[in-house]
């Protein structure tokens, strides 16, 4: 049986060691786009018969549209609809001539690192064929930069060109998850703010109140979105940020250990060292000279 015309498999986000097998899927077997990456605005007699050699993404931005693909998946498109179609996959894709199908596609093949082959992954750790993009706008976005990318005729047009196409796997895998229900791992706007801010001046005495303001939520918010998507608390997490900004200066620079301490908003050294010793299991001194 050609491969892609089987059962619809596709990776289940529930297994536990569902997203580091997808990152090794990326890492191992990189992707690599085609040539065949384009805007297309669909004249109103057109339809498609896809046979599809490789992979190929499709994802409409305006209009209605149908089909069935391999026989077995009826589909209904519209702005938000996401194909990703495999090797040997077959079918017929109509629209409404009154509301044409404009898309995003691009073509392209995991491939060997060593030989540049293109190679089958396991199906189970591929999203599925045909979604409905809960938060469309910032994938319809990373796909038009991807498809200027394979047309770029700039000497780095390769390396941009798969990069892009990484982060556009990337971002459906985590909305292939939301729409499934499953937790995406990524971290919400506001704490993503909040962590901003607080890494840029790790020495300041940040306070939950500001920064919960300053991010636009309210503190209780603010505690429960470290406590559910970092597993740790405000305060901790402000202790974690100094800390890893004094590893660094430790290992970077030729201040001393109260300079450091000082810069990092410590008006007592030894507390600095308590915490850093218990955080690493050396004190600074020691670190510093470790190996």
């Amino acid at each position: 049986m050609p491969y892609g015309l089987g059962m619809d498999e596709s990776v289940d986000y529930r297994e536990p060691d569902s997203w580091p097998r997808i990152a090794e899927l990326l890492a191992r077997t990189p992707p690599v786009p085609s040539s065949s990456a384009d805007v297309h605005h669909c004249p109103p007699d057109w339809s498609w018969q896809p046979r599809i050699p490789d992979f190929d993404l499709w994802l409409v931005f305006d209009g209605r549209g149908h089909g069935r693909l391999n026989d077995r998946l009826d589909l209904r498109l519209e702005a938000g609809s996401l194909l990703v179609l495999r090797p040997g996959d077959h079918g017929t894709i109509g629209h409404d001539p009154s509301r044409p199908l404009s898309v995003l596609s691009c073509h392209f093949s995991f491939t060997d690192p060593v030989t540049g082959e293109p190679v089958q992954p396991d199906p189970r750790l591929l999203p599925r064929r045909s979604q409905l993009v809960p938060e469309r706008g910032l994938l319809t976005g990373t796909f038009r930069h991807l498809v200027r990318a394979v047309h770029d005729p700039s000497p780095l047009r390769t390396v941009d060109a798969r990069a892009r196409l990484l982060e556009v796997l990337a971002e459906i895998y985590r909305q292939d998850a939301l729409a499934q229900g499953v937790p995406a791992g990524t971290l919400s706007p506001q704490l993503a703010d909040a962590i901003d801010l607080i890494r840029a001046a790790p020495e300041t005495r940040h306070s939950l109140a500001a920064t919960a303001a300053a991010v636009g939520v309210s503190t209780r918010q603010l505690s429960s979105l470290f406590s559910r998507q970092l597993h740790t608390t405000f305060r901790d997490y402000l202790v974690e940020s100094r800390l890893d900004r004094a590893r660094s200066l430790l290992t970077e620079t030729t201040m001393t250990i109260h300079q450091i301490a000082r810069a990092l908003g410590y008006s007592d050294p030894f507390l600095f060292s308590r915490q850093f010793r218990s955080r690493y299991g050396l004190p600074p001194s020691h670190y510093r000279s470790a190996p």
